[in-house]
């Protein structure tokens, strides 16, 4: 997972900041990351929802708030299987808790 810091990084700057292109990028990023890890099917979904609301010619904001707590929740509880990265889920965790 050589994208944490990255997406980490770009979340502590403010979600907000983030282009659509560059967001659906990033997303785009973690669904092929995540494809073949145990236990992340849930978390594929809610990125793909996601992508696809911020593609949306009115994004709902409150649908996208709803998707980053709950990728929030699903990535905090997923740190515990990550191994020497666990505390590096756990702050991405943190910052789409924030960015929620």
């Amino acid at each position: 997972m050589a994208h944490l810091a990255e997406t980490i990084t770009a979340l502590k700057k403010g979600a907000e900041k983030m282009t659509v292109a560059a967001g659906v990028k990033t997303i785009e990023m973690w669904e092929r990351e995540l494809k073949d890890v145990d236990g992340t099917s849930t978390i594929i979904t809610d990125l793909g929802k996601l992508k696809n609301e911020l593609q949306d010619k009115t994004p709902d904001g409150k649908k996208i708030k709803e998707l980053m707590g709950k990728l929030s929740s699903a990535t905090t509880k997923a740190a515990a299987k990550a191994g020497s990265k666990k505390d590096q889920v756990e702050e991405l965790g943190t910052c789409l808790d924030k960015a929620a």
